[in-house]
């Protein structure tokens, strides 16, 4: 895997609780606008004159890369999802190895959103505490926010399932977005235990409006139990949302 760029990685390594780092983060230069790597594939996906929210992602069939409605689907833990309305104002960074990412608008006065997005299985993790980290940076960002969800929906084993749009576990970061220049911030969701009926988790970052926004270590994981505060460890998982369930809209 190749290293972070030296240019804009931040100079601490996320600690093992983020959420209690106070430790400042320093840029090493200016914050470059979002670049796109070289013979990445997804670049190529024309984009232009297409309105509505829409996501690239592999073909189910054939496995390329291709544009469609969006549809929530899960890719799992090795791909990042991008997704825009209008996707084309957008440029997107989505590494395979995933430790340096970005998203800026073609547009200085962009109206539209773009996200970078992982959805995953939720099965392995029902009754687990999740957590999302991160280190972020913007330029001249307009809002930027990030989430952190589990979901359910109607799941068929052996089939690639869609993620739906009901929200059981977590939440977003719209009270408290981003805005404008900011050197690297930590960020961190944990939300748990994950309900039984949960089939799907979700997080990543979305630009709304014009600006750059550059995200470094995201990394997902299930909560060592010794980590959990004696609250938490012994808190039920929301079930009862199975049955109360409110709506997400991303």
């Amino acid at each position: 895997m190749a290293a972070p760029e030296a240019d804009i990685a931040p100079q601490a390594e996320p600690a093992a609780q983020p959420e209690d780092q106070a430790q400042d983060i320093v840029v090493l230069s200016r914050l470059p606008r979002c670049r796109l790597l070289p013979g990445d594939v997804a670049d190529t996906i024309p984009t232009g004159g297409r309105s509505g929210p829409q996501v690239i992602r592999p073909d189910w069939k054939t496995g390329e890369l291709g544009l469609f409605l969006e549809d929530y689907p899960i890719t799992g833990k090795s791909f990042w999802q991008r997704v825009g309305s209008p996707i084309g104002s957008y440029r997107f960074r989505s590494p395979a190895g995933g430790d340096l990412l970005c998203i800026g608008s073609n547009d200085g006065n962009a109206s539209g959103y773009a996200q970078l997005r992982q959805a995953i299985d939720a099965r392995p993790y029902r009754g687990k505490v999740v957590r999302f980290t991160a280190f972020v940076a913007t330029w001249k960002a307009a809002s930027v926010t990030f989430w952190l969800a589990s979901g359910e929906s109607q799941y068929s084993e052996g089939k690639r399932e869609k993620l739906g749009k009901s929200v059981i576990a977590g939440g977003d970061s719209h009270e408290r977005p981003i805005h404008g220049n900011q050197t690297w911030l930590p960020i961190s969701y944990v939300i748990g235990p994950i309900p039984a009926c949960a089939t799907q988790i979700s997080y990543g970052v979305t630009l709304e409006g014009g600006g750059d926004v550059w995200v470094y270590k995201p990394a997902f994981e299930a909560v060592p139990r010794e980590q959990l505060s004696a609250s938490m460890r012994n808190r039920p998982a929301a079930d009862r949302a199975c049955r109360k369930r409110r709506i997400f809209s991303g």
